[in-house]
């Protein structure tokens, strides 16, 4: 089952600094706040993860991995779209200096007419 189908259905929340937060807030944080976090409930990941062949696991310590999954998703999903505006940007000044390339060797081509020539261009 899907992380958030999980979260939604256990109407999970995330105790924070910030107070408590919904799934859908943790999209409000920056990177650095979503990693320190990330940290935070991998640490407490951590403490609850008991130490056991059973098969079964207590709510808490699948609330515990559930919440740092999430975070962990919400995290990479934001570095993710910020790698991407980044090269979309670099792309657009890249084509943006090519463009401006092109429009001065038209006015090049344009420049060595005669005027001729250049009156039989106007429309």
């Amino acid at each position: 089952m899907d992380i958030y189908k999980k979260a939604a259905g256990k109407k999970l929340r995330f105790d924070t600094e910030f107070g408590r937060l919904s799934t859908e807030q943790l999209f409000d944080f920056s990177v650095k706040q979503l990693d320190k976090l990330a940290v935070h409930f991998n640490e407490l990941n951590e403490k609850t993860n008991e130490k056991t062949f059973l098969t079964e696991k207590s709510d808490t310590n699948v609330a515990a991995k559930l919440r740092f999954e999430i975070i962990l998703d919400v995290l990479k999903t934001k570095v993710s779209n910020q790698e991407t505006a980044a090269k979309s940007e670099e792309t657009k000044k890249n084509n943006n200096r090519i463009l401006e390339i092109i429009k001065g060797k038209q006015d090049e081509t344009l420049m060595g007419l005669s005027v001729e020539e250049l009156e039989a261009k106007l429309l």
